[in-house]
C-alpha cells in the first residue's frame, strides 16, 4: 500500500504541482476573479494578449496574500472601469504565486507593480510606475497613465475623472470605520491542543513558501548577492530554527545549495523539492516543511511573523550574546529586504530599522530581552499601519495568566493561555516601597520566577517575555505582562 506514494510525489515533483505550494496558495484565490474590466493572464495567453495586441496594457503583477496587493486591487478596478471604453489601453492582471516565470521574466521585484505595455508602439520595452506617494490609488494609476501617454503624444480618449468621488473607493463609498478592538490574525475554527506543535507548522510552511517562491523576486537566476544573502539566511536558520532534528534538516538543504553557485528557477524548484521529499519524516513536526495548509494563522504574513518570533528566541539554555542578537535582527531585515515581495512593507521595514538601530539591540538591558522586544515592536507598528490586528501584550485591566511553551529545554513561543506547571501563588498586596520600574523595564523581581500581573502574583518561567511596567498614581505599583509571540 506505501509503493505507490512516491511515485505520485515524483509525478508531482515532474510536473511542477508542489503539494504545499498549491494548497496553501489555493486558500488565498487570485485577485480580479469577477472584475468585468481586468482581464488575468498566465504564461500561456500573456503573448498573444499583451504583447501582440494593438493597444496599450496596463498590468498589475501582484501576489494574493499580499495586504497592499488587496488594498490596491479595489483602485485598479475602478480605473480599468472608468477605461473600459477606451480603445487605446486596457487593464490586466498576474498572479505571481503561480505564473513565477513571467514575474521573473519583467524583473518584478515586489509587490504590487504596475508595467504599460506597447508604449509607444507594439514591442515596445515595458514601463514601471515609479513610487509615488498616492501611486497605489485611484487617481495616482490614472495620473500616470494620463502623464505617460501625454509624454508621448498620445491620448488615451478617456476625460479625467472628479478625483473626489473616487476617494473612498474600496470602502463602499464611506471612510472604514475606525477598529476598536484589534483581533489577532489567528484563525479560531481550527485550535491544535498542542499548539507548540502547530507554531511550529505555521513556520515550517511559511519558511518552504519562502523558498519556493521568495528567492527568484525580480530574477530568473539565483547568483551573486541575492546567493550570498540567501547563504546567510539558510546560516541563520541553521544557528535559531527550533529543536536539532529541524536545523539538520535546514543544514542538508545549505549542503546542496552550495553544490554550485548559482541556481537557475526551474533547477531551484526541483532542489526544494526533492529536499522536501528527503526530510520528510525527520523533523518535528514530521511534516513540517511538507504541509498543504497552516493550522493557526490564516495568511503568508502571518506564518512568517510566527517563523521571525521564532528565531528570536533562545534555542538553548546558553544566554543569547549581544553579536547574536544584532546577527538575527539584520538576518530578518536581510530576508524582508530581498526576499519579499511586498514592496511598501520592504520600504517601512527596511525604514524603520537602519543599520544603528539594529547594532543599538542589547546596548541597554540583556540581548535575550532585547531581541525579541524589538521584532515585537516591529510587529505591531506593521500591523497599526495596515490596519491589521496588533500582536499583543495584554491590556493591564485584563486578568490574564501567562505560561511559556517549552519543548523539551528549548522555549519556543509565549501564550495567552497554557497549561500551569504549577497553580497560581494566592495574590498578595504590592509594597508601598516596591521597587519602582519605568516602562518597559525588563522584570528583575527578588524572585526571578515571580512576574506580578494585575497586582497579582502568578507562577512564572524566567523568559524575556516577562515584562513589567510602572503603575497607579503612585507609579510604586508594578504590573507586569508577558510577551505574545
Amino acid at each position: 500500500m506505501v509503493a505507490p506514494v512516491l511515485p505520485l510525489l515524483l509525478l508531482l515533483l515532474v510536473s511542477g504541482l508542489l503539494p504545499c505550494e498549491a494548497a496553501f496558495w489555493a486558500n488565498s484565490p487570485p485577485l480580479f476573479q469577477n472584475s468585468q474590466n481586468v482581464r488575468s493572464f498566465t504564461k500561456d495567453n500573456f503573448t498573444a494578449g499583451v504583447l501582440m495586441s494593438d493597444v496599450v496594457w496596463v498590468v498589475d503583477f501582484y501576489a494574493p496574500w499580499c495586504p497592499h496587493c488587496k488594498h490596491f486591487a479595489p483602485h485598479f478596478e475602478g480605473v480599468a472601469d472608468h477605461y473600459s471604453d477606451s480603445t487605446t489601453v486596457k487593464y490586466g492582471a498576474v498572479d505571481c504565486t503561480t505564473e513565477d516565470k513571467l514575474c521573473a521574466e519583467y524583473e518584478v521585484m515586489g509587490y504590487p507593480q504596475l508595467r504599460l505595455f506597447n508604449l509607444p508602439a507594439k514591442g515596445s520595452k515595458p514601463l514601471s510606475m515609479p513610487f509615488r506617494h498616492n501611486g497605489k490609488k485611484f487617481d495616482g494609476v490614472v495620473t500616470w497613465v494620463e502623464e505617460v501617454f501625454a509624454e508621448h503624444n498620445q491620448t488615451t480618449g478617456v476625460d479625467l475623472p472628479d478625483f473626489d468621488l473616487y476617494k473612498d473607493i474600496g470602502h463602499g463609498g464611506t471612510a472604514p470605520p475606525k477598529k476598536k478592538h484589534l483581533r489577532p490574525d489567528i484563525a479560531t475554527k481550527q485550535s491544535s491542543r498542542d499548539r507548540r506543535a502547530a507554531h511550529l507548522r505555521d513556520a515550517g510552511l511559511a519558511l518552504a513558501l519562502s523558498l519556493e517562491t521568495g528567492m527568484f523576486l525580480g530574477s530568473s537566476v539565483l547568483a551573486g548577492t541575492k546567493y550570498a544573502t540567501a547563504e546567510r539566511w539558510l546560516q541563520l536558520l541553521i544557528a535559531r530554527f527550533p529543536l536539532a532534528q529541524n536545523r539538520q534538516a535546514l543544514a542538508t538543504l545549505l549542503n546542496r545549495m552550495q553544490s554550485q553557485r548559482s541556481w537557475a528557477l526551474a533547477e531551484w524548484k526541483d532542489l526544494i523539492a526533492t529536499w522536501k521529499l528527503d526530510v520528510f519524516g525527520t523533523t518535528y513536526p514530521r511534516d513540517l516543511f511538507s504541509r498543504q495548509d497552516m493550522e493557526l494563522c490564516t495568511t503568508y504574513t502571518c506564518g512568517l511573523w510566527t517563523l521571525f518570533h521564532s528565531l528570536t528566541v533562545s534555542q538553548s539554555s546558553d544566554a543569547l550574546s549581544r553579536k547574536d542578537a544584532i546577527a538575527v535582527a539584520f538576518g530578518i531585515r536581510d530576508f524582508v529586504s530581498n526576499f519579499f515581495g511586498c514592496e511598501t512593507c520592504v520600504m517601512h521595514f527596511t525604514g524603520a530599522n537602519p543599520d544603528s538601530k539594529l547594532n543599538a539591540i542589547g546596548a541597554t538591558g540583556t540581548p535575550d530581552q532585547q531581541l525579541p522586544l524589538w521584532l515585537h515592536a516591529m510587529h505591531n507598528s506593521v500591523n497599526a499601519r495596515t490596519k491589521h490586528s496588533q500582536f499583543p501584550l495584554p491590556a493591564v485591566h485584563r486578568p490574564i495568566q501567562c505560561y511559556l511553551y517549552t519543548l523539551s529545554v528549548h522555549p519556543l513561543l509565549c501564550a495567552r493561555i497554557v497549561r500551569p506547571a504549577t497553580p497560581p501563588i494566592t495574590p498578595q498586596a504590592t509594597s508601598p516601597s516596591s521597587r519602582i520600574l519605568s516602562k518597559s523595564t525588563p522584570c528583575r523581581n527578588p524572585r526571578p520566577n515571580i512576574c506580578l500581573h494585575m497586582e497579582k502574583k502568578a507562577e512564572w518561567t524566567k523568559h524575556p517575555c516577562c515584562m513589567c511596567t510602572a503603575s497607579g498614581r503612585s507609579k510604586s505599583v508594578v504590573s507586569c505582562s508577558c510577551l505574545h509571540l
